[in-house]
């Protein structure tokens, strides 16, 4: 590749969208064990928002960096094609297009390893691939891994109008599962197009009184952990996916659920973490082509208008993924 620059969008400390720059920056070089990706398009996450403020603190060990990031150009979802693969890499070739989850994808070009990325969905185009990694990813562990999903069993989505509650909603469905979302009444429309049994309004409506469920997934995390007992059966599962912003409430909260689940013989709770896995992918790609899965797009941005897709994304309440294009 004779031209070594490129245009991205990266921060050199962190903080709001204030610190954000678009510009010229190097094109990362790859180690013999990595492949390089031309991004077509990448999306955005709540993780981004706490990776470019870094906040709340542990997202600073994610960036394996206290004081100053060290990997400063922002993004994690990427879809593209293969520009260059590593003398160690067999899996993918030049020319191959795919889909994954990686650090730096707001940028014509980014890095990643083998481990977290697949060929791209064949139905999806870049725009709706680029909206899976992530979102998806986490949806469907939280479910399969977190919360041993089975057929038939009552599931309720909070948050269920989200990038991953829009996710969770179908997979939790194509598993076979009864599944009720909540959401505002300006989103009940859609999430009842994703296939949802039930959708319930949660400005008229409390979902604690709505039934007893054998898993709850919980993007939002407003009520009270008490609460929620009242809406699980006796062996249900509770699933923290997101929750409170402030450190002094999130550290609390995750403790309360892992010593209450620790003494209780029921009703468990637990936080989930997502791990990007390429089969996780690869599985979630067989479920896209087969009619299972679709990517709900909220809005798409240019690179150079990222700034406005954090500002967004921070405002909240989206219907889906916000998708950043790179042409």
């Amino acid at each position: 590749m004779s031209n070594t620059r490129m245009k991205a969008v990266f921060r050199k400390k962190y903080g709001s969208t204030e610190v954000i720059q678009f510009d010229d920056y190097e094109i990362p070089a790859i180690t013999d064990d990595q492949v390089l990706i031309k991004v077509k398009a990448a999306s955005i996450n709540p993780a981004d928002i706490h990776i470019l403020t870094g906040s709340p603190f542990p997202a600073r060990l994610m960036e394996k960096s206290f004081l100053t990031p060290k990997r400063p150009v922002l993004g994690r979802d990427v879809a593209g094609v293969i520009e260059s693969v590593g003398s160690n890499v067999s899996e993918f070739a030049v020319g191959d297009e795919i889909y994954g989850e990686i650090s730096g994808s707001f940028a014509e070009f980014a890095v990643a390893s083998p481990k977290v990325i697949a060929k791209r969905p064949k139905v999806m185009s870049f725009a709706e691939a680029a909206g899976v990694p992530l979102a998806a990813a986490t949806a469907l562990q939280s479910l399969r891994d977190y919360g041993n999903i089975q057929p038939k069993q009552k599931v309720l989505i909070v948050g269920a109008s989200g990038g991953v509650g829009t996710y969770a909603v179908q997979i939790a469905k194509a598993l076979g599962a009864h599944v009720t979302g909540v959401c505002s009444s300006d989103n009940m429309g859609l999430v009842k197009t994703l296939g949802t049994d039930q959708v319930i309004d949660y400005k008229r409506d409390s979902y604690i009184d709505s039934g007893n469920y054998d898993l709850i997934l919980d993007n939002i995390g407003s009520h009270s952990l008490k609460d929620i007992r009242k809406a699980m059966n006796d062996s249900g599962i509770y699933i923290s996916v997101g929750g409170p912003k402030q450190m002094r409430k999130m550290i609390p909260r995750m403790l309360a659920m892992e010593i209450g689940s620790r003494i209780r013989r029921s009703k468990k709770m637990t936080q989930a973490m997502a791990k990007a896995k390429s089969e996780d992918l690869q599985t979630l790609a067989e479920m896209i082509d087969a009619g299972k899965i679709k990517t709900v797009i909220d809005k798409t941005y240019s690179l150079e208008k990222a700034v406005k897709a954090f500002e967004d994304q921070i405002d909240g309440h989206a219907q889906g993924k916000k998708i950043i294009e790179i042409l």
